[in-house]
């Protein structure tokens, strides 16, 4: 650390400063790709969370040997 950084570590010198970005130039567009990105997260998280707590179980209770289980569960995803 540079004498200048050490001193203005507890200032609002170097706080994030939404000014220096540069403006939104097509504001639906960029809100169509925010919700877009919102709505894929939102997909495949509660799909793997399906996956994991609902069709994996069921699966291994009714797929008994190892190597058909993870045939049928590689088929599944």
């Amino acid at each position: 650390m540079t004498d200048n950084e050490e001193t203005n570590a507890g200032t609002d010198a170097y706080r994030y400063d939404h000014s220096d970005l540069p403006r939104v130039k097509n504001r639906l567009f960029y809100i169509y790709g925010s919700l877009a990105k919102l709505f894929l997260y939102l997909f495949f998280g509660t799909g793997s969370v399906v996956l994991a707590v609902v069709v994996f179980p069921v699966l291994k209770i009714c797929v008994h040997p190892k190597e058909k289980f993870q045939k049928a569960a590689r088929s599944v995803v």
